[in-house]
């Protein structure tokens, strides 16, 4: 009885908000009551205050967002830690901070939110002011006018932040002037009082909800994890109750944030801002440091600089480079098998010697930055430089470790692989990421977590979580570290797709491995648009594929009077807004435009997608977790590289009806989905509504007639 009663205590809270009567009715003057959503936030509620962990996919129109932020709430302000809310894209982020977070202010106005973004998103005055100070210590000639243009910005702004640059600076200027967390000096820096970083750090730890993005949480849990879970403030503050959105990206977050990866590029960025000798002269912090002691008068301690430190770095980068230069060589790309053990035996020598020498070359430099200390106290530049003494101490020894985790081979649980980019001399990332994240996830979970929401418009497959839950390590059915349940809950969406969206398959396309595929692929693409009048989103899962048909298909679209938008031409967004106010437009697009894309109403009547999203068998990570499974006496093929397909093409569906009123087709160009047996895994998969087959012409009538 006494659950029974706190269960409806519970849903007329809820209805309280979103009943038809309720808050959000008075507040939102176009709010409509949806059951779904009302039914969403009942069980995010619930789930937060039991401590459980809920699984939910929301279909398109529920109005997820004040599903979980209303119950986050009320959550959060009876609490003493804050509740993370984290998204995978900069459209969600922006639409909970600009649009759906000021709304649940309204109704709760002590509830304080932040916006958190990572250290590189902000500007250090004092790395600016070092950099203006010493030209060409660490930048060329040629950066200075972008430099200034930083300065200038630098004296107006308020917000201090990249994303409110007027223009977009080159990676080598605003590395030298960006935020680093390593190299801060916090509150003994002289411009802590104005430090756009620490205000928003110090708004961030009142704040009751923290909006963050997949890759800072998964940032913060690789350091967590390292610290063994301390309590401690890590990336974010302390935390215990998580609401991850769009969490059918968290597989993927978590495997690049919890491998490793060890770069030609990074490593010469790191030795280049170390020392640098250029046109007879040196740059980078050991040319700051070589002109301070100069400036003193320290001729000892500069003869030790050029006699022992610069020798030093040449043997330490020259050391590393022995081990990327057997990556270069090496031949293929994934390193597993035989090839592991004769990696080992090949790295073994260069790796235990790059190891030696950036560690003595890190204790040589905290040697220096300690001296410095040690001279009287220090300000000014001579502060500065030892921060960046220290940070590139601390960068040499995490190079160090990367580089013995390269030297000794853990093959069942990891996977290792190279890549490469072609040039006079060809740029290598040497990299590794675990075959299976789920135990790692679920152990961030346990030892992190009090409760945990995960929700997304695409968790289930063929209408079940089983692969969702799997791949996080939350199946079985024991509870969570023996005290956390799992709930799962499916809620349709609220549009009528059966009157308000039609769906072709094409048959009449050969199978898009044939060389035909792409051959006659701009002509249906052609066909179906001048069906739609354009208003088409055509998504591609190749780039190599769309630039093809790019090239076919623009002549044809200009005598239809259509306008072209691809992929590449333009920013993301600038697409985007050029195809919401265009008349007849066609955007081409590939991997991120399969998401993400809200355009509602008439300017959004079509999206074609041109075959099933499969991963590429041989991309090291997808072969890796495919062997797993074949190992295990599973199939590969139903249990992994289906699951992500299906998945991925509900999120390519999902762009078309994004209100009531909306009205469209999709079209599928893959003729397997007819097909093959898996093809009903897909179609099951998608939100019931009016289906036909054929060919492309009599798809494009049926669209045509459709779209009146």
């Amino acid at each position: 009885m006494e659950a029974s009663g706190a269960a409806l205590k519970g849903k007329s809270l809820i209805g309280q908000y979103f009943g038809p009567g309720g808050r959000l009715a008075e507040l939102l003057p176009e709010y409509e009551h949806r059951r779904e959503q009302e039914e969403m936030a009942l069980h995010v509620m619930r789930t937060l205050s039991r401590g459980d962990v809920g699984l939910f996919e929301a279909g398109t129109g529920t109005g997820k967002s004040l599903a979980y932020l209303i119950p986050a709430a009320l959550y959060a302000l009876g609490e003493t830690k804050p509740v993370v809310v984290s998204t995978y894209t900069i459209s969600l982020q922006e639409q909970l901070i600009g649009k759906d977070i000021p709304v649940v202010q309204t109704i709760f106005p002590d509830l304080k939110a932040a916006l958190v973004k990572g250290w590189r998103n902000y500007l250090c005055y004092l790395r600016l002011e070092t950099a203006l100070s010493a030209p060409g210590d660490l930048l060329e000639p040629e950066h200075d006018r972008e430099l200034s243009q930083i300065a200038a910005w630098a004296r107006e702004t308020e917000d201090g932040t990249l994303s409110d640059l007027p223009f977009q600076p080159t990676a080598a200027v605003w590395d030298e002037v960006c935020a680093e967390s390593d190299s801060c000096l916090r509150n003994r820096c002289p411009h802590f009082e104005r430090c756009p970083l620490i205000r928003d750090r110090t708004e961030m730890a009142s704040a009751h909800l923290l909006v963050v993005n997949h890759h800072l949480l998964f940032s913060d849990v690789a350091v967590r994890r390292q610290l063994d879970w301390s309590p401690d403030t890590a990336v974010l503050p302390g935390y215990d109750t998580v609401i991850v959105d769009e969490a059918h990206h968290l597989e993927d977050v978590a495997t690049d944030h919890l491998g490793v990866a060890l770069t030609s590029r990074g490593v010469a960025q790191l030795f280049g801002r170390i020392y640098r000798a250029q046109g007879g002269r040196g740059r980078g912090v050991v040319a700051g440091l070589r002109r301070i002691l100069s400036e003193r008068g320290a001729w000892e301690r500069l003869t030790r600089i050029e006699q022992e430190l610069i020798p030093a770095i040449h043997r330490s980068e020259a050391a590393v480079d022995g081990v990327l230069s057997l990556a270069r060589r090496w031949p293929g790309e994934r390193i597993a098998g035989e090839d592991a053990a004769r990696w080992q035996v090949e790295a073994a020598l260069p790796s235990r010697a790059a190891v030696s020498e950036v560690e003595a070359l890190a204790a040589m430099l905290e040697a220096e930055a300690q001296d410095l200390e040690s001279d009287g106290e220090p300000e000014g530049a001579a502060l500065t430089l030892i921060a960046q003494l220290r940070a590139a101490s601390y960068r040499l020894r995490a190079l160090g470790v990367s580089l013995q985790h390269f030297s000794q081979l853990d093959t069942l649980e990891q996977v290792y692989w190279l890549e490469r980019e072609g040039g006079i001399k060809e740029h290598v990332r040497l990299l590794s990421a675990p075959i299976d994240v789920g135990p790692l996830v679920y152990e961030w979970i346990a030892a992190q977590c009090r409760s945990i929401v995960l929700v997304s418009a695409t968790l289930t497959v063929d209408r079940s979580f089983r692969y969702f839950k799997e791949r996080l390590g939350l199946h079985g059915a024991r509870p969570v570290a023996g005290r956390m349940d799992v709930h799962e809950l499916s809620i349709a969406s609220p549009f009528d797709y059966e009157s308000q969206a039609l769906l072709g398959i094409a048959v009449d396309l050969p199978d898009p491995a044939h060389p035909e595929y792409a051959e006659r692929l701009p002509l249906a693409l052609e066909t179906l648009v001048a069906a739609s009048r354009g208003r088409a989103l055509v998504l591609f899962t190749s780039i190599a594929l769309l630039e093809r048909v790019r090239i076919k298909l623009a002549p044809a679209l200009r005598e239809l009077g259509l306008e072209l938008l691809a992929q590449g031409e333009a920013p993301r967004t600038r697409l985007l807004d050029a195809f919401r106010r265009g008349k007849g437009a066609v955007l081409l697009g590939t991997d991120s435009f399969w998401e993400g894309v809200d355009v509602p109403g008439e300017a959004l009547s079509l999206v074609v997608l041109t075959r099933l999203p499969f991963d590429v068998p041989t991309e090291p990570i997808s072969a890796a977790r495919s062997e797993r499974l074949q190992e295990m006496g599973r199939s590969p093929f139903a249990e992994y590289a289906l699951p992500r397909a299906v998945l991925k093409l509900k999120q390519g569906f999902g762009r078309l009806i994004r209100t009531r009123a909306d009205r469209g087709a999709v079209v599928i160009l893959d003729r397997r989905i007819h097909e093959k047996a898996y093809g009903r895994v897909f179609l099951d998969s998608l939100p019931p509504c009016r289906r036909i087959s054929g060919d492309t012409s009599s798809i494009a009538a049926a669209i045509e007639r459709f779209l009146g």
